[in-house]
């Protein structure tokens, strides 16, 4: 790979004018920022947790740090670090969304140059991989609303792996990917592993001039065991929480269906999760999966092809399936003979990394064939439909918050906010100011954000305690959540609202913070002092201290 120059940096600063478009149109200035979606508003309530604990006392999750102490990542001491500059968990998160935009896409451009050794399929690959796409398992691939953890991995992973094939002919150099790959692990525990294997997997395909098969063994082995040696801190902390209950009397079956109903059913059984993958995809997409296979195909055939960096990719393809796949399918065959619970349920997830791999092997043959060709118009045919197929990826997946910010600008601001942000806000607010700290709150929506954003304890949430840790307080959760669900389900709305603030009573909660979809306008609770504060869309209502009283007679 050359060195970069004017054109490489023309578009990094592109890259960067885009990560900035997508930031700004996403967080829309919003301060506090109570809208992370669900890792990324649980990782922020574990940050306020950690740093006052004395808030959280009552609170049934976030009361017992060992529900979520084994979660060890980059961004919860990263988090606390920015909210003590910041001062707002949510805005802390979201304020590494323009970063993280910005890492993935010069992060591919790169392992575009380092496999093509061109620009301009660089930055289609670049181009090609941004785009949000949902599979099953609850996952998907490239540019999140948050800088969630696999958010985090995702974008930093590509200079990994350029890395990988740069030096894949410098042993001496061997170390620092290992070394790379076990401190990735501390970003996003569930891709770690597989990518981990993938990359040395790939290794085994280069051995050095003068070395022996022996001597390359050896050499493999000490990478695998100084992987091994970064990451057993992380490896111990996630096994000792794997306590399956300890004291606690719970039945391995009834614990499985209570996961099953609350996970992916996918996280359980690797067949089904191979299945829904691929029917994760269909019409079009479907199309670029069957070019990918011919791209293969073709390129193993192609003499002179860059057999060594095609070699690698393969071996990504093989380490995936093997650590994402293999591992998963022994475990849950295990756990299922021995009657328990698998050890892990994640590491499947890893099955999203085959769609950049896809995608990639889409735009290698286009890019040998653009290469190979003797004449300007077969060059300019190559780059046409490689520019068409990574336009048609794009259409198939629209890129979100870049026109809203555009739209934003056009209208000479540089933040537009959101419809019923302000009542949202204005709602966190009155929680902060009109409940005493430590007060435990119970609401419709927003439930996680109120621990982050208001520092207040919450009865419920969606949530829930780590089944592999506490599974009697799992499935109790559970149970809670059911009973809340039928009370939002009633069809009469006095008996709506009487149901659910009857359950927030019963689970403890001194206030309950209800929303309009259960709270029509003509309904007001009595006494009328129960009524600390209502807007358009929320009311925040006082609970007697005697759940019988205030279940009966609050409205």
């Amino acid at each position: 790979m050359s060195r970069l120059d004017w054109r490489d940096v023309s578009i990094l600063v592109a890259f960067a004018a885009f990560a900035f478009a997508y930031h700004m149109g996403r967080w829309q200035g919003a301060d506090p920022f109570p809208f992370l979606y669900e890792d990324g508003a649980n990782i922020a309530s574990w940050a306020a947790a950690i740093d006052h604990p004395e808030r959280f006392a009552r609170d049934p999750l976030l009361g017992d740090p060992s529900n979520f102490a084994w979660y060890v990542t980059l961004h919860i001491p990263l988090l606390r670090a920015l909210n003590a500059a910041i001062g707002d968990y949510g805005t802390a998160f979201i304020s590494l969304l323009g970063l993280h935009v910005f890492l993935q896409a010069s992060g591919f451009y790169l392992l575009g140059r380092v496999l093509f050794q061109d620009r301009y399929w660089a930055l289609l690959l670049a181009v090609i991989t941004l785009p949000l796409v949902w599979i099953n398992l609850g996952e998907y691939w490239g540019v999140f609303f948050d800088p969630q953890p696999r958010f985090t991995y995702q974008a930093i992973l590509p200079f990994l792996l350029a890395a990988a094939v740069a030096w894949r002919g410098r042993p001496r150099r061997w170390p620092w990917l290992m070394v790379a790959a076990a401190l990735l692990i501390y970003a996003h525990p569930v891709s770690g592993p597989s990518w981990a294997f993938a990359i040395w997997l790939s290794l085994w395909a280069w051995r050095p001039e003068g070395w022996s098969l022996g001597r390359q063994a050896r050499a493999m082995v000490g990478l695998g065991l100084l992987f091994v040696a970064l990451t057993v801190p992380f490896a111990l902390l996630y096994l000792g929480a794997q306590r399956h209950g300890g004291g606690e009397s719970v039945d391995p079956a009834a614990l499985r269906t209570a996961l099953a109903a609350t996970f992916n059913v996918d996280s359980l059984d690797v067949a089904a999760a191979l299945r829904d993958f691929a029917g994760s995809f269909g019409g079009a997409e479907l199309a670029f999966w069957g070019l990918a296979a011919l791209s293969a195909v073709v390129l193993v055939l192609l003499p002179n092809e860059r057999r060594g960096p095609l070699a690698m990719v393969g071996l990504w393809v093989c380490g995936l399936l093997a650590v994402g796949v293999g591992l998963p399918w022994i475990d849950q065959r295990v756990a299922r003979a021995r009657g328990a619970l698998p050890l892990e349920i994640d590491l499947v997830r890893s099955i999203r990394y085959f769609v950049p791999l896809m995608l990639l092997l889409v735009l290698w043959l286009l890019a040998a064939i653009y290469r190979r060709a003797r004449t300007r118009i077969g060059r300019i045919g190559a780059a046409a439909v490689g520019l068409a197929l990574t336009a048609c990826w794009v259409e198939l997946h629209p890129i979100r918050y870049v026109g809203d910010a555009a739209e934003c600008w056009a209208r000479g601001r540089l933040t537009c906010p959101l419809p019923g942000q302000s009542v949202v806000l204005e709602a966190l607010e009155r929680v902060r100011t009109d409940t005493p700290p430590g007060a435990r709150l119970f609401a419709t929506s927003f439930e996680v954000a109120l621990r982050y954003a208001t520092l207040r304890p919450v009865v419920y949430s969606p949530a829930g305690p780590y089944p592999n840790a506490h599974p009697a307080e799992f499935m109790r959760w559970q149970d809670d959540g059911r009973r809340i669900r039928s009370a939002e389900q009633l069809p009469d709305a006095r008996e709506r609202v009487a149901a659910l603030l009857r359950t927030a009573s019963e689970l403890g909660a001194d206030y309950a913070l209800i929303d309009s979809r259960f709270l029509p306008p003509g309904l007001s609770p009595e006494p009328r002092e129960a009524l600390a504060w209502r807007n358009e869309s929320f009311a925040l209502v006082r609970l007697s201290p005697s759940p019988s009283a205030s279940a009966r007679d609050l409205w």
